[in-house]
């Protein structure tokens, strides 16, 4: 068996590794879990790192998947399961509402963005797949957040770090909490001009067969085109949409 052969199950092992660990881990403890010498893990640590695959936080020297890994998980969600069953109402969605329509999941403490659809407009937003949002000020992200289990929800809430993009940003966790109990009532977030002035978005769930919050999907607009009478209307489309997409993935609720 040649160097390179041998090498390929350490890096597969790795890569395991560390999608496990929500929080990072640093070398020592992947060495540890991987059972190789730290010196092998340093090195494939540094290869994967080169390629994108790993990512290490300069200040905690922890180590992460890389946005390579959630960039091909993008690119092969396309055509597979989901992206399979959720991209023709994804589609339907943003010719109904003629804006621009996201995909996306929850990484960690950033919202990942797996596709985008965007209106034929001269202005439109687009997110390419991979895009890192933060959670506590979109839309997306506040909705994935309220459907996480409650320990859960509140280790990751007590890791973020509030950060503020506009004067309507939610920089208060007990505001931040209040609203993830109503985004729940009432099944669907909204981010009103929170991470960026101009721009307001909405959010619903995408449930899969055992009732759990697999992804998200929102509807990116500008504010001045989205004024609070058309807010519910454009809402029960999305929540629609996502109930067809859960519905395909085997949930047996309603919205």
């Amino acid at each position: 068996m040649t160097d390179t052969s041998r090498s390929i199950p350490k890096a597969l092992d790795v890569l395991e590794i560390l999608a496990q660990a929500e929080d990072g881990l640093p070398l020592s403890t992947v060495a540890e879990m991987a059972g190789y010498p730290i010196s092998t893990v340093h090195r494939l640590l540094a290869s994967l790192s080169r390629r994108g695959y790993v990512e290490q936080d300069t200040q905690t020297r922890r180590y992460y998947l890389g946005l390579k890994i959630l960039t091909l998980q993008a690119q092969g969600i396309r055509s597979r399961h989901l992206g399979r069953l959720a991209f023709p109402h994804l589609n339907h969605l943003k010719l109904q509402v003629n804006e621009t329509v996201n995909l996306g999941v929850l990484s960690r403490t950033d919202v990942v963005y797996l596709e985008t659809f965007a209106p034929d407009s001269s202005f439109s937003f687009y997110a390419p797949p991979g895009t890192r949002m933060p959670p506590h000020c979109t839309a997306m992200g506040k909705l994935l957040l309220a459907h996480l289990p409650a320990k859960t929800q509140e280790d990751l809430l007590s890791s973020l770090v509030l950060k503020s993009f506009t004067p309507y940003t939610i920089t208060s966790l007990p505001d931040l909490r209040a609203e993830l109990v109503q985004i729940v009532q009432q099944g669907y977030a909204v981010d009103n001009q929170e991470y960026a002035i101009g721009v307001r978005c909405l959010a619903a769930p995408i449930h899969d067969h055992t009732n759990t919050v697999v992804a998200g999907v929102s509807v990116t607009v500008l504010a001045e085109q989205l004024p609070d009478e058309r807010m519910k209307p454009m809402a029960v489309l999305l929540v629609q949409a996502c109930l067809d997409i859960s519905h395909a993935l085997g949930y047996q609720g309603n919205a």
